[in-house]
């Protein structure tokens, strides 16, 4: 039986499918409905559970997120809005703010009561976030029960195995240590195609613009929809310029223009994808290469034994923050020698092939120590800056000065949000999964720390400066 947001659903399909069939050619009748984008949710297009998990998880995210910035916007707001009221409530919360509980504990004259102030609201958003990340893993838990249910993807058969030696440059080794562990259908072990991948996708995009260049005046709704959607066969992304074949001569400003990236034409894309495969055929083949990446797939033949598998690594290996394999059963060791880390429920769309030739080490550095700690030193910076400016902060300058330190910390928001997009591609993930939920969390978590310094600065911000006297209580502190 029906839902009726599911009949509404198949409603409009059968409008736009109408309204594309009155408006188009004969040939829009041939489309099927899968083709129209978006026409069923992917946990129902048999993506496997590895897909629904990811948008259950995106689901629960965003979810989450949005609670944990509320919780956070009205923090700051609350602070704000009883700073801008004189009375003896807002002398009281004037003495919980943040900027007050610092100053008074360097000058050994704090109440306990008043940190317990402080420190309740922040309690109840780190239990949220916690909360949140508990139901988030049992929602995508019931996900991926009923995914597996109704069906499998290729990724819910496989491995991804870190820690192959990297000399090894044949697969029969990694099938016959798999397959002692359970029946294994075949593996892939993958070579350093960094440069092929990058050249590649240049040639696509290059492909691409062609097609759109030399349909440019076909307005057509069948090549909208076609063209749009970069639905190219194999034979379409082979190209032999029939179109572009006769000699081309620019004048001195189309040159011009031309080399400047400012004229892109049908001749254009034909030259940039000339040089191109050019480039890859002087390329070397990976094989030939002295080094594999130490990354290999393992296809088994039940998708029960990749997940007993990929359980039984984490069970029995212990591995270190930086991950590195401290203790590791012989059994479990490739050739008895070399430790693996696995990673199960990968699927071949999602994997980020250019990513391969980096180690685990390497990933782990430029993601927690380079590009966390730049967020964490403008996380410190936003909160010694403002202490020290609030410093000259006087009758006369207050204006100036609160202006300042609202610029200051919408400016370092700014910055942690950019620095961890920008430096997103630079930690290197091997999964987009990997890459998306990252960046999530990171956001996240620089959005918890951007909350507590702007309920710092708000504290500072208001028409009054505490003066704490030796020997007076704060009930009976002075203000000016």
């Amino acid at each position: 039986m029906s839902t009726s947001s599911e009949k509404i659903k198949r409603a409009k399909i059968s409008a736009i499918t109408y309204r594309l069939i009155k408006l188009g050619g004969n040939n829009i009748e041939d489309l099927p409905n899968r083709m129209i984008p978006l026409t069923e949710s992917i946990e129902k297009t048999g993506a496997g559970q590895g897909t629904s998990c990811y948008f259950a998880m995106m689901k629960s995210m965003a979810i989450i997120f949005s609670i944990a910035s509320l919780v956070s916007l009205s923090l700051c707001v609350l602070f704000s809005l009883f700073a801008a009221y004189n009375g003896d409530l807002t002398d009281g919360f004037i003495l919980v703010s943040l900027g007050n509980m610092i100053a008074g504990y360097w000058n050994n004259n704090m109440k306990v009561t008043l940190f317990n102030w402080l420190l309740f609201p922040e309690l109840v958003f780190a239990i949220i976030i916690y909360v949140g990340m508990k139901i988030m893993h049992n929602f995508v838990k019931k996900s991926a029960e009923k995914a597996d249910n109704t069906s499998l993807s290729c990724g819910d058969y496989g491995l991804m195995v870190e820690g192959v030696p990297k000399e090894e440059k044949s697969s029969r080794l990694i099938f016959q240590h798999f397959d002692k562990l359970a029946p294994v259908h075949s593996v892939l072990l993958c070579y350093d195609c960094r440069q092929h991948g990058a050249i590649q996708k240049k040639i696509d995009t290059n492909v691409e613009n062609y097609h759109k260049a030399i349909r440019a005046e076909n307005f057509t709704l069948i090549n909208l929809i076609y063209f749009s959607l970069f639905n190219l066969s194999a034979n379409e992304r082979v190209l032999d310029f029939k179109e572009c074949d006769d000699q081309h001569v620019d004048g001195c400003l189309d040159s011009l223009m031309r080399k400047i990236g400012m004229k892109n034409d049908i001749y254009t894309y034909r030259d940039n994808i000339i040089k191109l495969i050019d480039q890859r055929a002087k390329l070397d083949n990976p094989v030939n290469e002295e080094e594999a990446t130490g990354i290999a797939f393992v296809i088994f033949n039940k998708s029960v034994d990749a997940h007993m598998i990929a359980e039984r690594y984490n069970n029995e290996s212990n591995i270190s923050i930086a991950g590195s394999i401290k203790i590791q059963p012989y059994d479990l060791k490739l050739d008895g020698q070399y430790p693996l880390r696995v990673t199960p429920s990968i699927e071949p769309n999602d994997i980020q092939f250019q990513n391969l030739g980096y180690s685990y080490l390497q990933r782990f550095v430029r993601k927690h120590i380079i590009a966390d700690g730049i967020a964490l030193i403008l996380v410190a910076a936003g909160v010694i800056i403002p202490y020290f400016l609030n410093q000259f902060k006087t009758k006369t300058n207050d204006i100036w000065l609160t202006l300042l330190l609202s610029l200051l910390v919408t400016v370092i928001s700014s910055s942690i949000s950019f620095s961890v997009t920008l430096f997103t591609p630079f930690t290197k993930p091997s999964t987009k999964t990997e890459a998306v939920s990252s960046s999530i969390l990171r956001i996240w978590v620089a959005d918890f720390a951007m909350g507590a310094l702007a309920t710092y600065i708000y504290s500072m911000i208001d028409n009054q400066k505490v003066e704490f006297i030796e020997g007076v209580t704060e009930s009976t502190t002075g203000y000016f």
